[in-house]
Formats: C-alpha cells, structure tokens, sequence
C-alpha cells in the first residue's frame, strides 16, 4: 500500500536525448541541445524522486532505454506518438491516479512541485498548463490519459474532457513552469538561467 500522499508513480515522456526538442536544434548546435535535454530529464527526475515517486522515463529511444534511464525505471515505445505511448505505458502502470510531467520545464523545483501536489491534495485532479495552453504538469485518473488529447492546447483539451465526465478539476498556474523549453525564443528566455544552473 502506498503510504505517500502523493501518486505513487509519475510519466515522464520523453522521445529520446538526440530526439528531442526538434524545432530547438534548427537554430541551436545539437551537442548543447543534447546536454539541455539530458540536464532537464535528469533534473525533473530527481524532483520527482525527492518527493518519494517513483519517475518513470517514457522514451522512444533505444539506448536511454538501455542505460536504465540513466538509474530510473524506462518503459520503452515506438515513437510514433505520444498519445499512443502514454495509452501504452499505462497498460504497464497499475494505478488509478498518475502523475504526468513534461520534461521541459528549466524551472522546475521539488517546492514548486509540492505546491502543485498541496493543490492535488486537496482536490485529488489538477493540471498545469504552459504558456500556450500545453500541459506541464498533470494529474488526472488514467482514463483520461488514454484519450489521446495531448498536443496543442491539451490543457483545455484534458479540462473540457473532465468537464464532460463531471470530474472536478483545479488548474495550478505559475509562471516558473509556464514557460516551457521548445522554440529559439524559449531559449531566449531561459539562456541565462540555463547555462548558470545545469551547464
């Protein structure tokens, strides 16, 4: 029996280290995207593992799956999309509620996430959305993972899904992990930050 508060396990997707952040290596060297995305994957792994959940790396990437997620647990897909992965991995997780967290977020903390988790406590579902409307940080019961909504505007695509089955469902906002890690003008933001707290 989990005697956390917390959900005992949370997702952590991510296509692949040389894989990721593709828009990002148009206008950025890939050996310093490469470092970027391991850094963030690393750093949201061990938030969440502080918190005593287990982190569960989702990757299409072979070689991550081979290193063990470098220490994590890797459930391995077939990178032809993230909702079919996330559909898949559960069928591995046996659990009613899931942590769902989007490796790309420089400011990411453990407090910031026990503010999230204080929010969950209360209310059970939750979800973060990014500045644009994606999902950062969710919580949600796993049927509605299953409904292939992530992409563009998946927050309210997830909130509009628990509105039709009359799950209540609070939204956390924070500009700390509003602003994700995807565009050359992300980068622009989060450059300084970056290279003076993981680089």
């Amino acid at each position: 029996m989990n005697k956390n508060p917390y959900p005992s396990k949370a997702i952590i997707p991510v296509r692949g280290i040389v894989e990721s952040m593709s828009r990002l290596r148009k206008e950025i060297d890939d050996d310093l995207v490469n470092e970027v995305v391991y850094k963030l994957l690393f750093n949201t792994a061990r938030v969440v593992q502080e918190l005593k959940i287990e982190p569960i790396i989702l990757t299409s990437d072979p070689s991550l799956h081979e290193k063990k997620g470098f220490g994590f647990r890797t459930i391995i897909d077939d990178g032809s999309s993230l909702n079919n992965a996330v559909s898949r991995s559960l069928d591995e997780i046996d659990e009613d509620l899931i942590l769902f967290i989007m490796p790309d977020l420089p400011g990411l903390t453990t407090e910031i996430l026990k503010k999230f988790l204080a929010v969950q406590l209360i209310h059970k579902y939750v979800i973060a959305p990014t500045h644009d409307r994606g999902t950062a940080i969710a919580c949600l019961p796993t049927h509605i993972f299953r409904k292939n909504l992530f992409g563009k505007n998946s927050a309210d695509l997830f909130i509009e899904e628990c509105n039709k089955d009359k799950i209540g469902v609070s939204v956390f906002e924070t500009e700390d992990i509003s602003q994700d890690l995807d565009t050359l003008e992300d980068w622009k933001l989060w450059e300084a930050f970056i290279q003076t707290t993981f680089l």
